[in-house]
């Protein structure tokens, strides 16, 4: 009887830590932080981190340049592309060289980049007379049918491309399921709300190019709620005829998982919803 009871107490251990995990999942918020400096190159860092920072996802990116990095209890994994770092050389703190030392190095030097530059000269040439020899005869027809291939194979991906997004279009169109659309549209709203931004700081300076264009932009920001009711700046500069954005922002938040189930589980089992669904699969 002991022995059942003990198990009986594990299971509902198990069953209790499960359920506090899940609670945890679904409505302990999940914090996140970006921040960006826009010039000539974009650079963007953020984090986001739940439960005590127990989990913490880092990004950056740089340019072309992006990297992640996940934290989970201490251990850490880094993945993306990492920028290269170079090293400026301080011209006075090269050691001092022989002058004559030097003007000899720079002779041989020259000397052999001309022989390596006549060396690659005469493999060009070699490289384009085989070149050449080869596009004569029957190699050319096979690399005529293979790009005639190549082209009927994308001219029939852009048009099954083409049917698929017509399709959604017709489909999002169509005054039958307006009333999807909308359920759709509301619950993306939703979602907006609570996963915007609490807390935002700007600094924008901007220009469209031309004077009036900037002029008409500065108007349109002006009726966004974020330009009066937060920090957000934005400086229009209308001397310059160069197109650009420049400044700096931040952004601190937080969301929860729940929102996101919950819009789900209303879209499963809405009845336009399901129409739809079943509509795009035929």
């Amino acid at each position: 009887m002991s022995i059942i009871v003990i198990i009986l107490k594990i299971i509902g251990i198990l069953i209790l830590l499960l359920l506090l995990l899940t609670a945890l999942l679904l409505f302990h918020p999940i914090f996140y932080r970006i921040g960006g400096v826009l010039k000539e190159d974009v650079s963007i860092r953020g984090y986001f981190w739940w439960l005590f920072q127990i989990l913490r996802l880092e990004f950056c990116v740089e340019g072309s340049h992006v990297q992640f990095r996940i934290r989970i209890f201490g251990w850490s994994k880094e993945f993306g592309s990492q920028k290269e770092e170079t090293e400026d050389l301080d011209p006075a703190s090269a050691p001092f060289q022989d002058p004559d030392l030097t003007r000899q190095q720079t002779a041989s030097d020259t000397k052999s980049a001309k022989d390596f530059g006549n060396k690659k000269d005469k493999a060009l040439q070699k490289n384009q007379f085989r070149k050449a020899s080869d596009t004569d005869g029957p190699a050319s027809a096979a690399s005529e049918e293979k790009e005639e291939h190549c082209k009927t194979v994308s001219q029939k991906r852009t048009k099954e491309r083409s049917g698929v997004f017509g399709k959604f279009k017709k489909e999002i169109t169509d005054p039958g399921n307006r009333r999807a659309v909308a359920r759709i549209w509301q619950e993306i709203l939703y979602l907006l709300s609570h996963i915007k931004p609490k807390h935002i700081r700007a600094e924008i300076l901007f220009s469209a190019g031309d004077p009036a264009l900037t002029g008409e932009v500065t108007g349109a920001l002006s009726l966004l709620p974020v330009m009066y009711r937060s920090g957000v700046h934005v400086y229009p500069d209308f001397l310059s005829e160069a197109c650009f954005v420049r400044g700096s922002f931040t952004a601190k938040g937080h969301m929860a998982l729940f929102h996101f189930v919950r819009s789900l589980i209303r879209l499963l089992f809405d009845k336009n919803i399901k129409s739809l669904y079943h509509k795009f699969r035929k």
